[in-house]
């Protein structure tokens, strides 16, 4: 039976290439990105979930049906573990391998049961710097457009989770920096191998690119850019943010992570402000900006796309009902 591994990250942070990395040993197995256990946490969380079943009924369903034996959610949490661990060991399909890797970037939202569900697995967390994190989404999913509202659960909620999570259970998690991972990528591989008690090959520097997973989830951009190790994603979020309205979100930004949040990160407000600077000033987007901008206020208030799917299912059901 493989042990699992988690790679804890926030999404566009670099977790690909070290899931690559690390499966480039034969020790390591994994697949594109499971997601699959977020729904079987959220099945006691009564926020977060919307369903056609009622999902706040169903939560309290669940917590009736647990309360009816001893330390049910305990156990709950035992046959999750023993069904997810059966699942990974089926989709390693090679026996030699010792763990298998989930890598979902999402699971930032369940981090706290995560190290509960699973008290003997590995996990591995990945920091990147949180305004490159941001430029990054801005470029890969948004095409250059200012979009970042789409993604405040990750750079908000998700980055808090992480870092408090760190903080109650550092002495259970190995982190390692990706800038660290880009300019000394022996040392933090060798590193991450002692931490796994698996050998440090050589190849996981040379051949990761080779490295491929079934499934169409996970990111596809790294893999096509960069077939190897390569330190030019480490200066590119700089002119990403060169204009004057997102200079000023990227300070505003650090200011609400605090000085704690980033310590703990190991990264310095003063250095990230001073690198902000670097890229000459940037005018051409701003106007966009401030349209996308706009758009994101009316989303994070109104929440079109729940109006959409709300949409949708209205006119699904008059289609029903003119066909009968």
């Amino acid at each position: 039976m493989t042990r699992p591994i988690f790679i804890l990250s926030l999404p566009r942070s670099g977790s690909t290439l070290l899931q690559r990395m690390l499966t480039a040993s034969e020790s390591v197995s994994s697949a594109a990105e499971p997601w699959m256990l977020l729904p079987f946490i959220y099945a006691l969380k009564s926020e977060g979930q919307f369903s056609e079943y009622w999902h706040v009924r169903s939560v309290e369903a669940m917590s009736d049906f647990l309360a009816s034996f001893e330390h049910g959610e305990q156990v709950y949490f035992q046959e999750l573990n023993h069904f997810a661990t059966r699942l990974y060991s089926k989709a390693s399909g090679d026996q030699s391998s010792i763990y298998f890797l989930d890598k979902t970037p999402r699971y930032h939202l369940i981090v706290e049961e995560l190290l509960q569900v699973f008290p003997d697995a590995k996990f591995i967390l990945l920091w990147r710097n949180p305004l490159a994190v941001a430029a990054s989404i801005i470029e890969t999913w948004g095409g250059g457009k200012w979009k970042l509202h789409a993604y405040k659960i990750d750079l908000y909620r998700g980055l808090a989770n992480l870092v408090s999570c760190y903080k109650s259970n550092s002495s259970r998690i190995h982190v390692v920096k990706y800038e660290d991972l880009l300019t000394e990528p022996e040392h933090s591989m060798q590193s991450i191998c002692r931490y796994l008690d698996i050998e440090y090959e050589a190849e996981m520097l040379s051949t990761f690119h080779k490295v491929s997973f079934s499934g169409s989830m996970g990111d596809p951009t790294g893999v096509v850019d960069y077939t190897q190790l390569s330190d030019k994603p480490l200066h590119k979020w700089k002119q990403t943010m060169a204009n004057p309205i997102r200079r000023f979100w990227c300070k505003s930004y650090l200011k609400w992570l605090g000085e704690d949040r980033l310590r703990i990160m190991k990264y310095n407000k003063s250095v990230l402000i001073n690198e902000l600077a670097e890229s000459p000033l940037e005018l051409r987007t701003v106007f966009k900006d401030l349209i996308l901008g706009a758009y994101g206020l009316f989303y994070a208030l109104f929440e079109p796309a729940f109006i959409r799917y709300k949409t949708k299912k209205l006119k699904n059901w008059k289609d029903s009902v003119s066909h009968r």
